[in-house]
This record gives structure tokens, sequence and C-alpha cells, in this order.
């Protein structure tokens, strides 16, 4: 979003409309959570889902900006970049509690090796 590839890089300049970047995105998204089922269903996934749904309320916001702004008025801003606020802080939570997991000392007293 800080690059607005979304909303300028991509409509202004290669003429793809924002929809098609934004169902892109999620795509990407989906494509990337089957792709690695296995090792995230090991982890604390609903940090991940939580986060995930935050971000899609924030879309859901863009997508139907201007019926969200007559209903909400300039608090849609609030409301829009809070959820992706939100998403970004789970997104960092949940990738944050994997790392520090996986460097967790084993009761053995040594760091579990890496596995793919």
């Amino acid at each position: 979003d800080f690059f607005r590839f979304h909303e300028s890089i991509f409509p202004d300049h290669l003429g793809v409309n924002e929809k098609v970047v934004q169902l892109a995105y999620v795509g990407l998204i989906l494509f990337g959570m089957f792709k690695f089922r296995k090792p995230i269903l090991e982890t604390d996934f609903l940090i991940l889902l939580v986060a995930l749904g935050f971000f899609g309320l924030s879309v859901v916001i863009d997508v139907f900006e201007d019926q969200v702004y007559a209903y909400l008025g300039n608090w849609k801003f609030v409301f829009e970049h809070g959820a992706k606020f939100l998403g970004i802080v789970g997104w960092f939570g949940y990738f944050f509690r994997c790392c520090i997991l996986r460097l967790k000392p084993t009761e053995a007293g040594s760091n579990p090796t890496v596995t793919n």
C-alpha cells in the first residue's frame, strides 16, 4: 500500500484496473496459503487468520468506498487504515511468534533444526 501499486502504478502507468490488482493480491494470498498449508497448520495460525481478516476488511472498505463514505463520512479513512494497520500488526505478530518458537531451545537444550 505504501507504494500505491493498486491505486496508482498499475492503473495509471500500466492500464490495469485497480480491482484486477486487488483480485490478484487475493489470488496470491490464497495460493500462498494453499502452497504452505502444512507448515501454516503447524503454527498458531489463528493470529494469521485474524490478520488476514483485518486486511480483508480494509479491502472491502476500499472496494465499497462510496457506500462506506456515505455511511461513515470521514471516519471511513479511520476504519480503512485502522483495519490495515491491525492487519499489519497481526501479520507481524504471527511471523514474530513463529520465529520465536522456532528459535526456542528444545528440552535437550539445542535449537530445533529447520525442516522443509
